[in-house]
């Protein structure tokens, strides 16, 4: 059985095929043959490939990154991680516009959770809660986060303390975006 937060994402991955489908356009990504992806379906000459959200066919987890913080990593943000290999995902939400980011292969989750241990040692130093960052701003100085505690998604100014709650969960916010196709 899907968590909601699974669920709420597959919904928006749906809906964000859709709309481009809709729009006659193809998800597009210039390929870097050392960066390798399963959601990749095709590629031509040129280096542009077309790709899809695919279902991760690998179990991953964030094991070693909780014994090494010595915390249980919120299990909203693991589904959250741990469902699609994907390029970013652009959307609407009510605040405005923002990038959902997706790992597009193994090595980019490792790369991944190598920020998330870098933004954790940030708050920890400046004795701030513990947020997992995934997803990004037009306004480069706020991201937007789960407050590992709680599971609520913020809206975080970089560096400080999380300023706003948005949602309750991630499935809460993921249900209200609306996909957003780019040329």
């Amino acid at each position: 059985m899907l968590s909601r937060t699974k669920a709420a994402l597959l919904g928006f991955v749906e809906k964000y095929v859709e709309v481009y489908r809709d729009a006659g356009k193809e998800l597009r990504v210039n390929f870097d043959c050392s960066w390798e992806s399963p959601c990749v379906t095709e590629c031509d000459s040129e280096g542009s490939c077309i790709w899809t959200p695919t279902a991760q066919n690998i179990e991953l987890n964030f094991n070693k990154l909780e014994m090494g913080m010595d915390m249980q990593i919120h299990p909203d943000y693991q589904d959250y991680f741990c469902c699609f290999w994907s390029d970013h995902l652009n959307a609407r939400a009510a605040r405005g516009d923002l990038q959902l980011l997706m790992v597009w292969n193994q090595d980019d989750f490792v790369r991944l959770q190598e920020n998330l241990i870098a933004h954790l040692l940030m708050k920890r130093r400046l004795g701030q809660r513990d947020t997992l960052f995934f997803a990004q701003t037009e306004d480069e100085n706020y991201i937007l986060s789960v407050l590992n505690g709680t599971g609520e998604v913020v809206l975080e100014p970089v560096g400080q303390e999380p300023g706003e709650i948005l949602a309750s969960d991630l499935a809460e916010f993921i249900s209200e975006l609306k996909p957003v196709v780019v040329d």
